[in-house]
């Protein structure tokens, strides 16, 4: 049999629910694999030489920026009716622009996507 490796995860699923209670919100969700169907899922191997803080930060970093892109598709899809960005992603240029931002930037890009609705728009905004 393999040795077991340590790994760091970080899931970063967001969704509203109608519950009489905190506890039965959090009951109802774990009940079914929604989240494990629909979150980000970042993986970092923990070997002992790494620095665990490190490795815990960029996947919590990569989650965010991953969870900030989704939205931003999302958005994007809904608006323009356009839903094949879900599966294919945004065009190579637009891609690679988006890939150069800060976090920070491509947290405000998903609020400032509200007021896109084509994919030139956002090529404007980038």
């Amino acid at each position: 049999m393999k040795e077991k490796k340590r790994y760091w995860l970080v899931i970063n699923y967001e969704t509203e629910l109608l519950a009489e209670s905190e506890e039965e919100a959090c009951v109802d969700i774990r009940m079914g694999n929604t989240i494990v169907e629909e979150a980000t899922v970042i993986a970092k191997e923990l070997n002992s030489h790494d620095d665990w803080k490190k490795l815990i930060n960029q996947a919590r970093i990569e989650a965010r920026r991953e969870s900030s892109l989704n939205i931003i598709l999302k958005q994007l899809c809904y608006k323009m009716k356009d839903f094949s960005l879900i599966f294919h992603g945004l065009p190579t240029d637009l891609q690679e622009k988006v890939d150069r931002l800060s976090l920070e930037d491509l947290e405000n890009l998903s609020i400032d996507s509200l007021k896109i609705n084509s994919l030139d728009q956002l090529r404007e905004l980038l």
